[in-house]
């Protein structure tokens, strides 16, 4: 069974390789995932980066609710992002999320 650091290593080969960039660059990588959400009040915002704050550590989280889709934001320099377990944790609180395309 392969573990992170060999999966990540895999992956930062296989960049290199693909678009001929330094390993430096590669860890500068960020994952980014954009979620169309219902949130419309900052309080409700704030908890919800509060509660999924405590799920990771790793994830930089903002919402955009000046937005006509009012976007949560989720990035993370070390780990995949688990969209279906974001869009869970705001439904047990009532709201919505979808996955924006790219």
């Amino acid at each position: 069974m392969k573990t992170k650091r060999t999966y990540k290593k895999s992956i930062k080969k296989f960049l290199k390789t693909l678009f001929r960039v330094s390993t430096t660059n590669i860890n500068k990588l960020i994952m980014v995932e954009i979620f169309k959400t219902n949130v419309c009040d900052s309080e409700h915002a704030r908890d919800l980066i509060e509660k999924l704050s405590e799920r990771s550590r790793e994830y930089k989280i903002n919402f955009d609710l000046t937005d006509k889709d009012r976007i949560l934001r989720v990035q993370s320099r070390t780990e995949s992002i688990n969209a279906s377990a974001i869009i869970e944790l705001l439904k047990q609180f009532g709201f919505e999320a979808e996955v924006l395309p790219d």
